[in-house]
C-alpha cells in the first residue's frame, strides 16, 4: 500500500497554535492507515460528493478523529487527501492510450464535480493544465502519487 504509514517509517511531528510540538501516537497511524486502506479499496474518491463524515461513520471513529489523523500523519486536509487520489486517477486516464475521453469525462471520471475544480486542482498539483499533460506535458511538480 503506497500511502500506508509505519510508526516505524515516521516521526510525525504536527504544530499547533501555541508552537508546541507533539508526537503523533500509534493510534492515529493506524486510524490513518485503515483510512487509506478502506478508501483505496472502495475507491471512495471518485464519488464527488463524498465527506469526512461518510467516511468516519464507516470506520466508527468521530470526524474529528479522523480529521486529526489525517491532518497529523498524511500532512493534508481531508479536500486534498481526496484530491490526491483523484490527481492521480485523472493522470492514468489522461495518459492511458486505451482512453479516448474528453477532458470534461476525465473530470467526472476521477471524481471531480465540475470541469472548472478539475482543472484548477490539476494545475494546482501538476503545474500544467490537463490538456497540457495529455498532450505529453512534463509534471512541474514534486507532486507524489
Amino acid at each position: 500500500m503506497p500511502n500506508e504509514v509505519t510508526p516505524q517509517k515516521i516521526n510525525v511531528i504536527q504544530e499547533n497554535k501555541l508552537s508546541d510540538k507533539k508526537e503523533v501516537d500509534k493510534s492515529t497511524i493506524e486510524l490513518y492507515n485503515k483510512a487509506v486502506q478502506y478508501i483505496e479499496e472502495k475507491k471512495l474518491y471518485l464519488d464527488s460528493e463524498i465527506t469526512i463524515g461518510e467516511i468516519a461513520e464507516e470506520l466508527k471513529v468521530s470526524m474529528h478523529q479522523l480529521s486529526y489523523a489525517i491532518n497529523t500523519v498524511g500532512q493534508k486536509n481531508f479536500f486534498e487527501f481526496i484530491n490526491n487520489y483523484r490527481i492521480n486517477e485523472a493522470r492514468k486516464l489522461l495518459k492511458s492510450s486505451s482512453v479516448n475521453f474528453t477532458i470534461e469525462a476525465i473530470a467526472f471520471d476521477s471524481g471531480f464535480g465540475s470541469k472548472a475544480a478539475f482543472n484548477r486542482t490539476f494545475k494546482k498539483y501538476i503545474g500544467i493544465t490537463p490538456s497540457e499533460y495529455a498532450k505529453g506535458g512534463q509534471d512541474n511538480s514534486d507532486f507524489l502519487p
